[in-house]
């Protein structure tokens, strides 16, 4: 959202440093294993319960 949205570009920082180390990795180990139902673009619509 951040990127298509916005138009920010991802900048080197904690948070991407922290993405690229740790989860990165195991989202592909992951992948390998278990073929996800869905890709990146994942809408999703929430609401308040009355």
């Amino acid at each position: 959202m951040a990127t298509s949205v916005f138009k920010l570009t991802p900048k080197e920082g904690p948070m991407v440093k922290f993405y690229d180390r740790l989860v990165l990795p195991v989202t592909k180990a992951a992948e390998k294993l278990v073929k996800p139902p869905f890709g990146q673009s994942v809408f999703v619509v929430a609401r308040v319960p009355d």
